[in-house]
């Protein structure tokens, strides 16, 4: 798979040869799970609203969204459709979450088998 390297802000960076860092070596499995990674973590963070809401203004997303239990089932479901649509994941062996309503912190972990091995991705969110 050849996509862009993200860090652990989701920002994109430069490499050592300040060139935008990409995943590219489609012959190396490593990469490619890195890559694969990168792709559903990009999902997660799109279908969480992540990426179009600031949730410091506008709409409380995680007090509406998330202080019902039934909308967190239905969110996870939601998530492991998704991930599962993603090219070269072959199925999720398990995603889990937890919410914390007084500090309004959602926490997943995810564990994928893909076409290039098997990968765990999780995230706090506050």
């Amino acid at each position: 798979m050849i996509t862009i390297k993200t860090d652990e802000n989701n920002d994109m960076f430069l490499d050592e040869n300040n060139n935008l860092a990409m995943f590219n070596d489609i012959t190396d499995n490593a990469s490619n799970l890195g890559a694969l990674l990168n792709v559903v973590k990009n999902v997660v963070q799109t279908h969480r609203y992540e990426i179009q809401l600031d949730m410091n203004k506008g709409i409380p997303y995680m007090s509406t969204i998330f202080d019902n239990g039934a909308y967190l089932s239905l969110w996870k479901s939601y998530m492991v459709e998704e991930i599962s649509n993603v090219e070269n994941v072959n199925y999720i062996e398990s995603f889990t979450t937890e919410y914390d309503p007084s500090k309004y912190t959602l926490s997943y972990k995810c564990f994928i088998n893909s076409k290039f091995g098997t990968g765990t991705l999780g995230k706090s969110y506050v």
